[in-house]
Order: C-alpha cells, then sequence, then structure tokens
C-alpha cells in the first residue's frame, strides 16, 4: 500500500481563480475576434468605440508593421444577354450583377462568406491575373474579337500572337480560365433569360470595402470595371447543368 500523501482538494479560492482566469480568457479571445471579423451586426451592437478603448494600444497588432494596411475587396460578375424573339428580332438585355445578392450581406455582414462568393471572385480574380501576364499584342486580340468569336477561336488566335512558349502558355492558361467563366454566366444567362437568350456578354467589376476600422462602416469604393467580353454564344450546358443554375439564380434572386 502507497505511503504518499493525498493531495488536499484545491481550497474554494484557487478554483474561484481558475474560473477567473478562463473567463478572462474566453472575454479577450471573444473581443480580439470580434475586433478582426468584417463589420457585422454583433460588433455594430458592442459598439466600436467600446472594442477600440480595449484592444488599442495593448492589443492591437497594425498592419502597417509588414505592409500598408489592404483594402477588403472582391470581383463581381456582371453579365448581359442577347435575347431573341420569335419573329427573330434581337435586343440586348441590362446588365445584372451577378453575385450582388451573395456579396451584400455575407462580405459585409458574415465573418464567413458562403462558398458560391468565394468560387466566383477566385475565378474572376483568377481570370484578370491571367489576362494581365498576356503580352500587349495577346491582350489587342481579346479587346478586337468581334461579336460571335467563340473563346476556342480566341484561344487559337491568342497562340498564333505569341512569340515564345511562355506566351503560349499564358495563352492556353487564359483560355481554360475563359472557357470556366462562359461555362459559369451562360447557366446564369440561360437560368435568369431562359431559351430567349442565345448571346452573352460579360463585364468584371473590382470593388474595394475599406477596412471597418478605418472607414466604421462606410459605403463601398469602386474601384471600376476592369475587363469587358465580347458578345459571343452560350455554352453548352446539359439538363443538370440547366436545373442546378436556375435553382442559384432563384436562391439569390437576381432576376
Amino acid at each position: 500500500m502507497s505511503t504518499a500523501p493525498l493531495t488536499p482538494p484545491p481550497t474554494r479560492a484557487a478554483r474561484a481563480a481558475v474560473w477567473f482566469a478562463l473567463a478572462l480568457v474566453v472575454f479577450h479571445s471573444a473581443a480580439i475576434a470580434l475586433w478582426v471579423s468584417p463589420n457585422n451586426l454583433l460588433k455594430d451592437r458592442v459598439g466600436y468605440d467600446r472594442l477600440r478603448s480595449y484592444v488599442v494600444p495593448l492589443f492591437d497588432q497594425a498592419w502597417s508593421v509588414f505592409a500598408p494596411e489592404a483594402d477588403n475587396g472582391y470581383h463581381l460578375f456582371e453579365i448581359r444577354g442577347t435575347l431573341r424573339s420569335a419573329d427573330g428580332t434581337e435586343t440586348q438585355s441590362s446588365w445584372i450583377k451577378v453575385t450582388a445578392r451573395e456579396v451584400g450581406p455575407q462580405l459585409r455582414y458574415h465573418p464567413f462568406p458562403a462558398r458560391t462568393l468565394l468560387i466566383t471572385d477566385r475565378l474572376a480574380s483568377d481570370q484578370l491575373r491571367i489576362f494581365t501576364s498576356l503580352s500587349e499584342k495577346q491582350k489587342e486580340v481579346v479587346h478586337v474579337s468581334g461579336v460571335g468569336v467563340t473563346t476556342a477561336l480566341q484561344g487559337e488566335r491568342l497562340i498564333a500572337a505569341a512569340i515564345n512558349g511562355a506566351e503560349r502558355e499564358n495563352a492556353r492558361a487564359y483560355t481554360r480560365t475563359e472557357l470556366a467563366v462562359e461555362g459559369f454566366l451562360s447557366g446564369i444567362a440561360r437560368a435568369v433569360w431562359g431559351a430567349e437568350v442565345v448571346a452573352v456578354q460579360y463585364r468584371q467589376n473590382e470593388v474595394f470595402v475599406p477596412t471597418y476600422q478605418r472607414s466604421h462602416g462606410s459605403e463601398q469604393v469602386t474601384s471600376g470595371y476592369q475587363f469587358v467580353s465580347n458578345v459571343r454564344p452560350l455554352a453548352h450546358l446539359d439538363d443538370a447543368d440547366r436545373s442546378a443554375f436556375g435553382r442559384y439564380v432563384d436562391t439569390w434572386d437576381i432576376r
């Protein structure tokens, strides 16, 4: 039998100290998480000044320690369709903002944006990034693409304009991204305008949202349109794709 003395139970004061320390850690973690989160209703309810008085200057870590403070931003697709009536007359629709319903509530008031927003933002930003890597001659090919020029034909022209292997690879990468954009936005166009739509044109708008600390909930600042495509035929979609895009459009009510 062991003769080691039994450890005495913690005193009431010791237990109180542990619980106090635990509550302090939880409070501090919650305050910091709320401070660094995007603008949201809970932060508004707590109050910017109240949060700032706790965090600054002891616990605040400024981006300027490493680099200039960056704004939050996203890339917004807008599309318009070419609509053909029963008598063959063609008209252009007005522009619609594809991800507007996602961006408003998700980016400004939710710390965890919807996956659909992340996917479309990444697709748009990838396209713009690859476009900037093209040579000036290749960019001109994109800019002068006429009505009805398909992505595949534009890709062939981009490769023909290349003068080395790197430019040819950039042309292929841009064409792959364009095909993904074309398929996505063709599905949206079909879901919005139905069988009347025969072609689609898109443009990309890059929007910056100033940091909450600096702007205190100011309106979004739009930098302008970074890219406008030619009018091109819709990509082919099967029944499953059309059904999926229809549910997407109904969910976000972008008609």
